[in-house]
């Protein structure tokens, strides 16, 4: 019985972090849940700070200021 409370409070920690990178929650707490929070949670931990080139599509760190796909320069909203 106390695995699953365990699997569950994992798996909501897992989505607030994913909600700290800017993630979708309700994706991490479901994929969580369905999968393994340690999964999902190495997941977010490799692929979790990357976002999207705004041209090309391509996944770049969020601290770039070109792109390495097609270097076009990524402006950043504040």
């Amino acid at each position: 019985m106390e695995i699953f409370f365990l699997w569950i409070v994992f798996s909501v920690l897992v989505g607030v972090w994913a909600n700290s990178l800017g993630r979708s929650v309700g994706w991490a707490i479901v994929g969580s849940l369905l999968l393994s929070p340690v999964i999902v949670g190495l997941y977010y931990l490799i692929v979790g700070s990357a976002s999207k080139c705004p041209h090309c599509k391509g996944s770049i760190p969020k601290d770039v200021v070109a792109c390495k796909h097609c270097g076009r320069d990524i402006i950043r909203e504040v």
